[in-house]
């Protein structure tokens, strides 16, 4: 792979040292789907993705997602209740890399300029 999951973990734990609940959405899932959605390293439960999947196929009308997009909004949703304070994606993993990349500089120091 990429990295990106090493590097989410990475990043995680800088911020949740820095004393924020942080948000990770991953993928693929390794072993269990439950791996890709997580706040503070704790995964969410089989449970919970099963309430908040329902909970969002009662309100989709007149529209066929895709599986990204219902994994995206579960993980939003599940993210907004459990109140974070961060997002982790994989979008947020590839613009710190990038800006690591452009500017020379490792990603923990772009993160500490943004907090």
């Amino acid at each position: 792979t990429n990295g990106k999951g090493s590097t989410s973990a990475f990043i995680a734990s800088l911020l949740k040292g820095s004393g924020l609940k942080v948000g990770v959405l991953t993928s693929p899932h390794l072993v269990s789907f439950t791996e890709r959605i997580r706040v503070n390293s704790e995964e969410i439960t089989e449970y919970e993705v099963m309430s908040l999947t329902e909970e969002i196929r009662s309100k989709v009308v007149d529209f066929s997602p895709t599986f990204f997009e219902v994994v995206t909004a579960l993980a939003f949703l599940y993210f907004q209740r459990k109140r974070i304070d961060i997002t982790l994606s994989v979008e947020t993993i590839n613009k710190l890399k990038r800006l690591s990349k452009e500017t020379g500089k490792p990603i923990s120091h772009i993160i500490e300029q943004k907090i």
